[in-house]
């Protein structure tokens, strides 16, 4: 769930230009600090024995939908005002493939909570490893090919930002970060 907020956070900043923004830095602490919130509830209720233990792991897995259909709704809006270069495209590409697989295994785990035949510590193998473990493998997977995809995204936007309305009228070298010559990007105002 953090990696959801931290990506879209990302492909908010190359977002920005003029547009409103979504995602600044405020609202994603506030959504990492619920998320941590949520996490430490969950913990704290396994770990209890008295009946105080289901309520808080329940009120934790309803913080986690809270936030799931959050980050869904933000990508939603994040994506309709996307129209700058590739860069927040392929970063918005990654969350909304990995999103669903992110709800499967959010609304498991609140099932969870409530229905003690399968739940996702105790219950079947079957559901643990259908509906959790595969769950987060496929969407590390997303993240980690978008990710190399998305390498190198803030040379990217240098170029778009050198051939929008205010670039000059010289050409424009730019160099990747790590300075590899082979990887020049040069830009020409059309």
């Amino acid at each position: 769930m953090l990696s959801f907020i931290g990506i879209l956070h990302e492909s908010n900043h190359y977002i920005r230009g003029l547009k409103p923004v979504l995602l600044t830095i405020i609202p994603a602490l506030i959504f990492h600090i619920v998320v941590v919130g949520a996490m430490v509830l969950i913990i704290l209720g396994y770990q209890s024995n008295q009946n105080q233990g289901p309520a808080l792991q329940k009120i934790g897995y309803i913080l986690f939908v809270t936030i799931f259909l959050a980050v869904a709704l933000l990508t939603g809006l994040s994506w309709r005002i996307t129209n700058r270069g590739n860069g927040p495209h392929k970063l918005l590409i990654a969350i909304a493939i990995a999103l669903p697989f992110l709800g499967v295994r959010v609304f498991y785990s609140l099932v969870s909570a409530f229905d003690h035949d399968i739940n996702a510590y105790t219950g079947p193998i079957t559901y643990r490893v259908c509906l959790a473990i595969l769950m987060e493998f496929v969407m590390v997977v997303v993240f980690a090919v978008f990710g190399v995809m998305s390498r190198n995204l803030r040379a990217e936007e240098q170029v778009y930002s050198t051939t929008g309305e205010n670039a000059s009228d010289h050409d424009v070298e730019l160099v990747p970060e790590g300075g590899n010559r082979k990887r020049w990007l040069q830009a020409r105002r059309v």
